[in-house]
């Protein structure tokens, strides 16, 4: 039977970090000791307060009935109050707000809202989430690649981006998989850039409430309607496989029309789970435990990568360490040289040929875990 199906899907090698967990699994079948340390899925408890308030919510579910699309009012009221104690500023559950199955589901659609003739693309850091350029290759979008390195600090360098046709921009900070953040001053110099030229900023802040100095700067600080939040409980709440976050703006339109683009798609997260996430929402405390916590596991790494003479840039938000080495000139060579010291991480080049020659390595395991890996590092 043939299949008409399209290019840019059957022409596309599989999720690069999807098939790092198929060699996990294969090495582990052939009887290696190997630690993952390739996905960002957060291995300690997700706290107490959220698995009890999903067990209240499924117990008192006498019958199933479809959940609200863009979240119940209550979920996006705790999502409203608590981004408005965290940068006080308010936000309007009912205007600024849409409830989303994790920001992944969010960000691959997102692009779908726009026309894209006229030359209008989407502009995309050369190192970045897989997902939005996979976003815009099976969608067909035209997209642009901003070239980032360590001279611009991971960044793309503002002067040099081609905004002509650009319509939207992705932007993450804390940076996966580098872990650089964006300054209020870079972040303010990009809002003028697309005020003045009419494009929206697609701001990923997954890692945000993850950091160990100065808080970073949000892009929620700023008074405009052109950008657009993406949050999320998966590695903040440890709730990865809980599935909830949020699209947030102060562009009343472009979420009126998120609205009812997103109604027939069937992405109404589980009413039991909503429930959770007002748990997760309504509580700053946990976050501040996994900021602590995550500040001693990477700080265990440090030590040990120090002996070892092996570099790493930024470490002060998220879980993520990128790292090189002088010994190594290419990703998959130092990713080989981890790999024999039995630690699965992941070539930098998986997020982009700029990648070149650092690895990506989590440290969002359990303690015992962290102190193995140390162990494997310097055998």
């Amino acid at each position: 039977m043939h299949l008409n199906l399209k290019a840019e899907i059957t022409e596309t090698s599989a999720y690069k970090i999807g098939a790092l967990q198929e060699r996990y699994q294969e090495l582990i079948q052939e009887g290696m000791d190997i630690i993952n340390c390739t996905i960002g899925d957060p291995k300690d408890d997700t706290p107490k307060t959220i698995r009890t308030s999903l067990l209240n919510s499924v117990q008192k579910m006498h019958n199933s009935q479809y959940p609200s699309y863009i979240g119940t009012l209550q979920l996006r009221t705790s999502i409203s109050e608590s981004l408005s104690k965290e940068y006080s500023t308010y936000f309007d559950p009912e205007t600024m707000i849409v409830s989303c199955n994790g920001t992944k589901e969010a960000i691959y659609s997102f692009p779908q809202l726009f026309d894209w003739l006229n030359n209008k693309c989407v502009s995309i850091p050369s190192l970045s989430y897989p997902v939005y350029l996979l976003s815009a290759k099976y969608n067909q979008i035209p997209f642009q690649i901003m070239n980032v390195s360590k001279e611009t600090n991971f960044l793309p360098d503002l002067s040099k981006i081609d905004i002509e046709n650009t319509q939207l921009l992705w932007i993450n900070s804390p940076h996966n998989p580098t872990t650089t953040i964006a300054s209020y001053d870079y972040l303010k110099q990009l809002i003028e850039l697309a005020e003045k030229n009419n494009f929206i900023i697609c701001s990923d802040e997954c890692y945000n409430d993850l950091y160990y100095d100065e808080k970073p700067t949000s892009i929620l600080e700023f008074d405009s309607e052109h950008w657009v939040c993406f949050r999320s409980l998966s590695k903040r709440s440890h709730m990865t496989g809980y599935r909830s976050g949020a699209v947030i703006s102060k562009n009343r339109e472009l979420i009126k029309q998120l609205k009812k683009f997103r109604s027939p798609m069937g992405v109404g997260t589980p009413s039991f789970i909503q429930d959770s996430a007002i748990a997760a929402w309504s509580d700053h405390d946990h976050v501040a435990q996994h900021r602590a916590s995550y500040k001693n596991k990477r700080d265990k790494i440090i030590s040990a990568l120090n002996k070892l003479d092996l570099n790493y840039h930024g470490a002060t938000a998220g879980f993520y360490l990128w790292v090189s080495s002088p010994n190594h000139q290419s990703s998959e060579s130092l990713a080989e040289w981890f790999l024999k010291k039995g630690i699965l991480v992941t070539p930098g080049t998986v997020f982009g040929p700029d990648g070149n020659p650092y690895i990506r390595m989590v440290y969002c395991l359990t303690d015992d875990m962290i102190d193995k890996v140390c162990t494997h590092i310097l055998k």
